[in-house]
């Protein structure tokens, strides 16, 4: 019995690595009408295909994902796959559609997701004006913050001092932690001066 469940497994991953290395090979083809069509319980082969396809070309698939990304007829779910992708194939040129996102009122977590893999100021300066833009948004402000801090980088320590003093305790309870996530003496500095203004 032992051996027939090891021959069955053998062959279930021999089949898998023989789909993989196929898919690997082809060439990259377009998945955005494909994913335009997607909603949650549909075929995903899209989506698997894109990965593979990302392993090759990232230009491409960043490509195909930023000429839908903004549009009206991209599920959440699709949205969400897409987002997902392209953390893993992104370059400078998404900022702009993300901060398009921002305003197209969906969830911030999706492009904060995606501007946080970005690792370049430009990436960071985007995220200030968004911060300021949609100051009066609790959600994507708050987001934003968070994403700052898991960002850790002193270029954002401004904008988060601001926050630090917010009458909104959330907001300022998140400014304070993502603070705390920047390992330089300004943060201390900001920190030790906040404890001082609430003893």
């Amino acid at each position: 019995m032992k051996n027939i469940f090891m021959k069955t497994f053998l062959i279930q991953t021999a089949a898998l690595f023989a789909l993989a290395t196929s898919l690997f090979a082809q060439d990259a083809k377009p998945f955005a009408a494909d994913a335009l069509a997607y909603d949650s319980g549909k075929p995903m082969a899209w989506y698997h295909a894109a990965y593979v396809a990302g392993q090759k070309d990232s230009d491409f698939v960043e490509k195909e994902i930023l000429g839908i990304i903004n549009s009206k007829e991209l599920s959440y779910e699709a949205l969400r796959l897409c987002v997902k992708l392209l953390k893993e194939n992104v370059s400078e040129k998404s900022i702009e559609p993300m901060l398009a996102l921002f305003d197209a009122g969906v969830d911030p977590v999706l492009p904060c997701e995606v501007l946080l893999a970005i690792a370049t100021e430009k990436s960071d300066k985007a995220m200030q004006a968004a911060l300021v833009k949609h100051a009066s948004n609790e959600k994507i402000r708050n987001e934003i913050l968070i994403t700052m801090g898991k960002r850790a980088d002193r270029i954002n320590l401004d904008s988060l001092e601001k926050y630090a003093a917010s009458d909104d305790a959330l907001s300022a309870k998140l400014a304070i932690v993502s603070i705390g996530q920047i390992p330089c003496q300004s943060s201390l500095n900001i920190l030790n001066a906040v404890l001082e203004k609430t003893a």
